[in-house]
């Protein structure tokens, strides 16, 4: 898809200095050492499958994950699904997604349990899994807001809940200006709330502290609702996410090829 020439010739850069929130896996144990007798067979283990990890495309800034946390770095390290991501193309190297609330980190990540569950045609019941969220910093001169008032008229195709021509298009241009990070508004979120997207791991550089932020999660899901509740005998509070909040036309989007 071809962009506008006014989206092309006003990519203005801005700083930034923000905290941003992703959730992964459990990060509160490792889920490799029960395969194993020993803690030596364990390290063994562990560097084996690094080792076999898919290389990191390098774009001239390998120092930049010489230091970086392991969390920060994996989502470079692997290649796009099929259909690329919302602003990837399959054959770039990945980028790092955040959202600027844990609110909003939660719609993104109850909308891709629900896809992938419902994805299958079985009778899948609901199933539990520990989640843990972290707070990283991203710092740069080299921000583009997608929010600001230059994209409004085009928010609706920058944060299309189920075509991703339009984002992915405005992603080679940002490329090639040699963006470093962006912000645009969540296409999941009930809210509107925003997400950022990192092209460059230089961003992440100031996170030597990046465990300190963690917090864990209870998950439960299913095919009709995503729950977490906080797990912290101080904090019981629970965030619900049901189906019906994402659906387009009555049906859960998915990505597009």
């Amino acid at each position: 898809m071809e962009l506008p020439n006014e989206l092309k010739d006003n990519l203005k850069f801005s700083d930034i200095s923000i905290n941003s929130y992703r959730i992964v896996e459990d990060q509160s144990r490792s889920t490799t050492r029960k395969l194993v007798d020993t803690l030596e067979e364990h390290d063994a283990l562990e560097r084996l499958i690094d080792e076999n990890k898919p290389k990191m495309k390098l774009y001239n800034d390998g120092e930049y994950f010489k230091n970086l946390h392991y969390l920060l770095m994996t989502p470079f390290r692997y290649p796009p699904l099929k259909w690329g991501s919302r602003f990837g193309l399959k054959h770039e190297r990945s980028i790092f997604y955040s959202a600027a609330s844990i609110d909003t980190a939660m719609a993104e990540k109850a909308f891709y349990l629900l896809a992938f569950l419902n994805a299958s045609d079985g009778n899948i019941g609901g199933k539990t899994k520990n989640l843990t969220s972290f707070k990283a910093h991203i710092k740069s001169q080299r921000y583009i807001d997608l929010c600001s008032s230059l994209f409004k008229e085009h928010e609706g195709n920058i944060s299309s809940k189920v075509d991703y021509k339009f984002s992915q298009s405005l992603e080679h241009e940002m490329r090639n200006k040699d963006v470093e990070c962006f912000r645009y508004m969540s296409a999941r979120d009930p809210i509107r709330g925003y997400n950022y997207g990192v092209f460059s791991p230089r961003v992440l550089s100031r996170n030597s502290d990046l465990d300190k932020t963690f917090t864990y999660y209870n998950c439960y899901f299913s095919k009709d609702i995503v729950e977490f509740t906080y797990k912290n005998k101080f904090n019981q509070e629970k965030r619900v996410f049901p189906k019906a909040i994402f659906l387009v036309d009555g049906s859960l989007p998915r990505p597009v090829d």
